[in-house]
């Protein structure tokens, strides 16, 4: 599978939609989890950084879309979204959103 094949096949298993992953961590380890808000089936997790965190959800992302090879610098990262609480606690995960360019 060549680039623009992978991009080709990701464009059509996300329909033109943001996927956005619930990430919780779990400070006493430092593990976390990430599982897809849009598509449930998608989930990842482990112990490190943020960069080893883009890296498994791209995975993720491209093992769900069946592309073949190593093209999760295809997605785009948006960003995250850390949710602030009441004295600095709260129950919700912070989010992650990937999408396809055009």
């Amino acid at each position: 599978m060549n680039e623009e094949q992978a991009k080709q096949r990701l464009r059509e298993f996300l329909q033109n939609r943001e996927l956005t992953f619930s990430i919780r961590t779990y400070d006493s380890t430092g593990e976390w989890i990430a599982e897809c808000n849009e598509i449930p089936g998608i989930i990842t997790g482990g112990i490190g950084d943020y960069t080893e965190r883009d890296q498994l959800m791209r995975d993720a992302i491209i093992t769900a879309a069946s592309v073949k090879g190593d093209f999760g610098y295809l997605l785009e990262f948006k960003g995250y979204k850390v949710p602030t609480g009441f004295f600095g606690f709260t129950s919700k995960p912070e989010t992650a959103l990937y999408v396809v360019p055009s």
